[in-house]
């Protein structure tokens, strides 16, 4: 069932064209728009990072300052003998007089372990070495004299007054460390070392624990928060200060500041510190900007969605247009056709061009055939109007099957006479259904108007009912070319017609939809499925009622 296809007006296309510039246009701006909001959030975000990375700057500088201030500090612990300059040949101050201010100022955690420590003093002239406290074993003194005339021949050159040598041994209570003093002459010449072992904690622990007590970042915007909850820390030194250490919590490095102290005198440090991401919202006023991407992609994609929808609705309006003007041409012919054939025996009734009574019965009947003809026409186009309009009511009621199916096949009789085709009728006359029987009739002659036009001559067309449970199938079978399986449900639909070799065939491809429509209303189904010889089989299924109970009680229906 085809027509051809019609180009839609001038002023239609005109304002299809302009809707459609216009939402591209609308779809450019909000592309342009969401880029301009996309590059001033990303402006905001550089922004927001940086001001955190200089807070983490701020941090580390702030940790390294208070750890050198410790370091610096540590001469401290030998009291008065830090610095101390003497005659080459004088008696060299007493070892006691360091304890007090090294316990003072290096102490360990917990307080037990600075029992275990042992102080002295290694005279370089003499290579006396006087102890105090727990006497360590001999290789270890060994090891100290070992360590301190190296470490003394080697700064001596800088002007070093203190020393602190790596981690050499470990012991029960941890690894640790040497701390000593050298005491010069009058010509700035070593002359002795006083010194003492700690634990590794007295060097970093202690101290660094105790700078992250410190506040590092501005009290008005973190308020009592502890460094823990704020940051992480993680320093490592070579040289003089060997050593590691890394605060309890580690951050990921989102937010991170490094200090490197590479060209200090005494080896080097590096310092990192990292910002706790979350906190960040604290350290930026107005909170950290909330990424706007999502809801632009989204507004990008809703405006191309809503372009498509439109571009779609527009194609489908074209073809509406096209299809409508299809439909007005197509019934136009349909329905001249009939109104020929009626003005032309009405004239000629009228000029009593038919002498004899049998040829003007012949014309009366034609006359008769040709209005049911067209009221059959309109019928279809109230229908389909108002299964569009989805105002179509049919009320239903209990009727004969066979009686009503005999009425329609009779009013296609001259249809079929003209195709030489006949109609074979495989009914059970007690076969009752819940239907309307105008709706019935319009549908056998709708179905049966379809194979007569698209059938071939003479062909032979099969009428059967059969009682489903609690439904009755009725079904249609013709001779002819059949429908493809792909097509079979698309020409339930309005306005379409089938491509055919020959398309001569007069149609409106309104039949079928109608169909369809009267039968949904009456709670019913139908569907089309190859035929036995070749043709289509169409199938109705309509509820069923309570059957009559004998061929008389069909006849009396």
């Amino acid at each position: 069932m085809h027509s051809p296809d019609r180009a839609p007006g001038g002023p239609v296309q005109s304002r299809a064209k302009m809707t459609i510039g216009l939402l591209v246009a609308a779809l450019l701006l909000t592309g342009a728009l969401g880029y301009q909001a996309w590059h001033a959030e990303r402006a905001h975000r550089q922004t927001t990072d940086r001001v955190l990375h200089e807070y983490a700057e701020l941090a580390a500088l702030r940790f390294f300052v208070e750890g050198m201030t410790d370091f610096l500090s540590i001469p401290l612990a030998f009291g008065h003998l830090a610095g101390l300059h003497v005659k080459h040949d004088a008696e060299l101050p007493p070892l006691e007089s360091m304890i007090p201010t090294a316990d003072t100022v290096a102490t360990c955690t917990p307080t037990a372990l600075n029992g275990e420590r042992f102080y002295f003093r290694f005279d370089l002239r003499d290579g006396r070495m006087v102890t105090s406290g727990v006497r360590p074993p001999d290789d270890v003194l060994a090891l100290v004299t070992d360590s301190v005339r190296q470490r003394i021949a080697a700064a001596f050159a800088d002007r070093e007054t203190w020393y602190l040598a790596p981690m050499f041994r470990s012991t029960a209570s941890g690894p640790r460390a040497l701390l000593y003093v050298a005491v010069r002459d009058l010509e700035d010449t070593p002359i002795a070392t006083y010194g003492f072992e700690t634990c590794n904690a007295a060097i970093w622990e202690s101290n660094f624990r105790r700078i992250m007590r410190t506040p590092l970042l501005p009290a008005t915007l973190v308020g009592k928060l502890p460094n823990d909850s704020l940051l992480s820390v993680d320093v490592t030194a070579w040289g003089q200060f060997s050593g590691h250490y890394r605060s309890p919590m580690n951050y990921p490095p989102i937010y991170t500041a490094e200090v490197n102290d590479t060209a200090g005198r005494r080896g080097g440090i590096r310092l990192r510190v990292t910002l706790r991401p979350d906190i960040a919202e604290q350290l930026v006023l107005g909170g950290l900007p909330e990424s706007r991407l999502p809801l632009l992609l989204g507004l990008l994609g809703l405006t191309g969605g809503v372009l498509i929808v439109a571009v779609m609705q527009i194609r489908r309006e074209q073809e509406l247009m096209r299809l409508r003007a299809d439909f007005t041409t197509s019934v136009s012919h349909e329905l001249r056709t009939p109104l020929a054939e009626v003005l032309l025996y009405a004239e000629s009734l009228e000029l009593d061009r038919f002498p004899h009574e049998v040829e003007r019965r012949e014309a009366v009947r034609i006359i008769a055939q040709e209005a049911n003809h067209l009221t059959q026409i309109v019928d279809n186009v109230l229908q389909l109007s108002r299964a569009e309009r989805r105002t179509l009511r049919i009320v239903t009621h209990r009727l004969g099957l066979a009686r009503e199916i005999r009425e329609a096949v009779d009013k296609l009789s001259v249809a079929l006479e003209a195709r030489l085709m006949q109609v074979t009728l495989a009914l059970d006359g007690r076969t009752t259904v819940r239907a309307n029987a105008d709706a019935l009739r319009q549908i056998v002659i709708n179905i049966l108007d379809n194979a007569i036009k698209y059938g071939r001559v003479g062909q032979t067309i099969t009428i059967g009912t059969q009682v489903e449970g609690e439904m009755v199938r009725l079904e249609f079978e013709d001779q002819g070319n059949g429908i493809m399986s792909q097509d079979r449900e698309r020409v339930w639909d309005p306005f379409t017609r089938l491509i055919r070799p020959d398309d001569s065939v007069p149609g409106s491809g309104i039949g079928l939809a109608v169909t369809r429509a009267l039968v949904l209303a009456q709670q019913g189904r139908c569907w089309i499925e190859p035929g036995i010889a070749g043709g289509a089989r169409v199938v109705v299924l309509l509820p069923a009622d309570t059957p009559l109970s004998s061929p008389q009680d069909a006849r009396a229906e």
